[in-house]
């Protein structure tokens, strides 16, 4: 069974980009906090953001019980920041908004990041919501400072089984190029297509937003297909398999046999999924998978979720 949580901070008193940059700041730093703890923060569940005038909310989803507490434990834990990282996340935002920030006061921004990360290990509110917020970051829209692009990712020549398996691999496949894309990009992900089937091969599209200066588009399609030759499926096995266990027993997932139907053609239950994904499937599909960059058509648009 999934265990998910949601988590509130109040964002009042503070600077609506300022929020968003903690946001930020968390995620990250989460993922880092699996890293340390012998965990591939591909593979763990998921931590979403959403960052409002009044609220920053976490959206959380663990496969395993104990991540879920790790995850507790990290986020009332006092975090503190360091300028590089502060810079790394600002650089992510830009990406997200197309914009171009500047630090209008460097000591007051560490100060406020500082009370948003003792106020969320203390679960507190603000008292006084009539204060108005300090200005720490300023905001310029530049658009054309960043591009839109599509990745596409497809599998080819898969046997029957593979196939099947790949209807849930494709979950994993987009957690772990995300991941990969963040170690060395700046980027925004803005979403990925439902999947869809020619004959023996499957895929799906990746929309992102990535800086112009961040290299060729054949050099990000290359990178990210080390990331899949390189991957050790062997080395996480047991994280892919709690997956494919959560995914066969949460009860709320069974109607995305459905979708998978709707996309595809092949009708399999969750259980089917998760017997046929074995560690010999999953190690065969990702030898088959190929993946393209390209600037983003609009006409694309109506296919990403």
């Amino acid at each position: 069974m999934i265990s998910t949580a949601i988590y509130k901070l109040d964002v009042h008193d503070v600077q609506w980009d300022v929020a968003h940059l903690f946001e930020h700041l968390l995620i990250h730093a989460w993922h880092t906090h699996l890293i340390v703890n012998n965990l591939n923060s591909s593979l763990y569940g998921w931590v979403r953001g959403a960052t409002f005038e009044q609220y920053i909310f976490l959206d959380t989803g663990f496969y395993d019980k104990r991540t879920a507490e790790l995850f507790d434990d990290f986020i009332h834990s006092s975090l503190r920041f360091s300028a590089i990282e502060i810079e790394k996340s600002l650089a992510d935002i830009s990406a997200e908004e197309k914009s171009e920030f500047s630090i209008m006061d460097t000591q007051r921004l560490h100060q406020e990041i500082i009370h948003l990360s003792d106020r969320i290990s203390s679960n507190k509110t603000v008292t006084d919501i009539t204060q108005k917020p300090v200005s720490c970051l300023k905001v310029k829209k530049a658009p054309k400072c960043y591009r839109d692009v599509t990745l596409l990712i497809r599998a080819h020549g898969l046997n029957d089984n593979e196939q099947v398996a790949f209807l849930r691999l494709k979950v994993i496949l987009i957690d772990i190029i995300s991941r990969s894309l963040k170690d060395k990009y700046v980027c925004y992900e803005q979403g990925n297509s439902a999947l869809t089937r020619n004959d023996q091969d499957m895929g799906y599209i990746s929309k992102l937003t990535l800086g112009v200066g961040q290299g060729t588009l054949s050099e990000l399609a290359a990178y990210l297909m080390l990331t899949i030759k390189q991957f050790q499926v062997e080395r996480d096995w047991s994280q892919i398999e709690l997956h494919l266990k959560t995914y066969a027993d949460e009860a709320l997932w069974k109607s995305i046999s459905i979708e998978y139907y709707r996309e595809t053609g092949i009708a399999a239950s969750p259980d089917e999924v998760a017997e046929l994904t074995t560690k010999k499937t999953v190690q065969s599909i990702f030898s088959k998978i190929t993946i393209e960059a390209t600037l983003h058509d609009s006409a694309n648009d109506k296919w990403i979720q």
